[in-house]
């Protein structure tokens, strides 16, 4: 089911937009000042920590005070850092919220005057329901406007490229940005820091469905295309491995809390990642928090636990240090709240756009990214099959492309985005806007219906406007199916009606089928 804006051209869809802010001259892109007092290096270098899943209930999870003792030993250890990343699960999405302020005491505040980049895991944005998830891991990291950003630093360019909407999804909304973003910094060695892995690079152990981005072929498409970036580094698997595949390094950032990997990817044992850039090259090794020790120190079996890559790079001591941030596949007269949280003054924005030629935005419209893990859940990315539980799974199934529904009730069917989704984060849209819903069905038996509902909620949860076509009869072939809805004006306080509320407007459409016999 594809979702069209019917009020735009090509020219006038605002696919992306990245804005770099100066503070030194109009060719310098530069927004943060970094100020602080340690010896001076010639090399840029950063500390990985992932998935410290702060709350979970667990004697294998590490009390507070371990993890804490472990990142001042890390920052003593190496002094010299410009940079801590974090590659999320920050906290387990099923203790209390109250752990999130554990991750801001112990990590945030605990890496003292090291800048911190943080990039959300599927524990702070896809097993939520209950709030706007992309909101709070803003706030979390310092974030100006959505979860995926970039960072310049002595020349050195790092990119936040979480998954949005699903575990193992990356959305196009996040690629048309990072499309964007790296033909601004072409320029620039790139390392990619995000939390779930690539198919084909570390090993994801016996869950693909989940422990891989569903879309991987697409995302590993555009990594070739740009040979700036040299690494992709990603948490999620709490293992360490590091693997070079297409001139690039692929990294497993271990763990810091969570449940422990197999004792050939790093056991019960508790670190990160260490790595350093100058003008020659990379140098990634995994780092041993336990015995304070690099694992490639421990014994001839960890040996592959560190890289080098020799190749020059564009490090540079003396570059302004900027920031990256904006809205992929932005549509006309769309409003986001943007919050500046960087040092700077008598700031100037470069804004950056790319049109499209495709008026489609929603997610996975396509059917084509998918996951099923061993238990036999099924990960169905930015799309929600309705009226069918969980546990009647075998009630449906994925064609490749597309899906089989299959419900003993005869009543199911698919929503976009997921529910908790469409309550709380996307798609944002703008009162007065025109759309467009397309589907594509094939009907099986007789007397199959289908309509099409679209809602509108604030960010809240707040359901606003829900309106229903009427029962279209199917026949028994493929039918296509279209339905237009406009957004009505909003009286309810929001970010269009009130310039202080951070309040945004959401559409979504479902398409309800009954009388399913056979299956559609």
């Amino acid at each position: 089911m594809n979702i069209e804006n019917n009020q735009i051209s090509r020219r006038g869809f605002l696919k992306n937009s990245i804005f770099l802010v100066s503070v030194a001259n109009p060719l310098t892109e530069a927004v943060f000042s970094i100020v602080r007092d340690k010896p001076e290096s010639n090399k840029f270098s950063g500390f990985i920590v992932s998935d410290i899943h702060f709350g979970w209930d667990s004697p294998k999870q590490p009390d507070s005070n371990i993890i804490k003792k472990n990142l001042k030993k890390i920052l003593e250890k190496f002094p010299n850092l410009d940079i801590l990343i974090d590659t999320g699960d920050a906290y387990h999405n099923t203790s209390s919220e109250s752990y999130l302020a554990e991750w801001v005491k112990v990590i945030s505040e605990g890496c003292s005057t090291v800048p911190l980049m943080y990039v959300p895991g599927n524990h702070e944005i896809s097993h939520n329901n209950k709030f706007n998830s992309e909101t709070l891991a803003c706030r979390m990291g310092s974030i100006p406007a959505r979860p995926y950003y970039s960072l310049t630093i002595k020349g050195i360019h790092l990119i936040s490229l979480p998954q949005l909407m699903g575990a193992n999804y990356i959305s196009n909304e996040v690629l048309e940005w990072v499309k964007l973003d790296l033909n601004v910094h072409k320029s620039y060695t790139t390392l990619i820091f995000s939390h779930n892995s690539l198919k084909g690079t570390t090993c994801p152990h016996d869950d693909t469905g989940y422990r891989t981005i569903a879309n991987s072929d697409k995302v590993i498409a555009l990594l070739r295309e740009h040979p700036q970036v040299i690494a992709w580094c990603h948490g999620h698997n709490h293992t360490w491995e590091i693997v070079e595949r297409w001139q690039k390094v692929f990294v497993s950032n271990g763990r810091f809390g969570g449940f422990p990997p197999k004792e050939m990817f790093g056991g019960e044992r508790l670190g990160g990642i260490y790595f350093e850039v100058d003008k020659e090259g990379l140098i990634i090794r995994a780092w041993n928090c336990d015995e304070e020790k690099f694992f490639d120190e421990l014994n001839a079996s960890y040996a592959k636990l560190r890289y080098e890559l020799n190749v020059p790079t564009s490090y540079n001591p003396d570059e302004p240090s900027s920031v990256a941030y904006g809205v992929g596949l932005s549509r006309d007269g769309q409003k986001i709240p943007i919050y500046r949280h960087y040092i700077g003054s008598e700031l100037n924005a470069k804004v950056y756009f790319m049109g499209v030629d495709d008026k489609s935005f929603n997610e996975n419209n396509d059917f084509t990214a998918y996951g099923e893990r061993p238990t036999g859940g099924k990960m169905l990315p930015a799309m929600e099959i309705t009226e069918i539980r969980a546990k009647d799974k075998d009630q449906w199934k994925w064609t490749n492309p597309g899906i089989l529904l299959t419900p003993v009730s005869g009543c199911a069917g698919i929503i976009s985005p997921r529910r908790g989704d469409a309550k709380h984060c996307y798609y944002p849209t703008a009162p007065g806007k025109k759309y467009k819903a397309y589907l594509r069905a094939k009907a099986y038996s007789q007397d199959t219906t289908v309509s099409i509902v679209w809602r509108i909620h604030r960010s809240d949860g707040t359901l606003i406007v829900e309106t229903r076509s009427e029962d279209i009869l199917l026949k028994e072939d493929y039918n296509e199916i279209t339905s237009s809805f406009q957004v009505p004006p909003i009286s309810v306080n929001n970010i269009y009606n009130n310039e202080e509320s951070d309040y945004q407007i959401l559409l979504s459409a479902e398409c309800s089928f009954k009388n399913t016999g056979e299956g559609v």
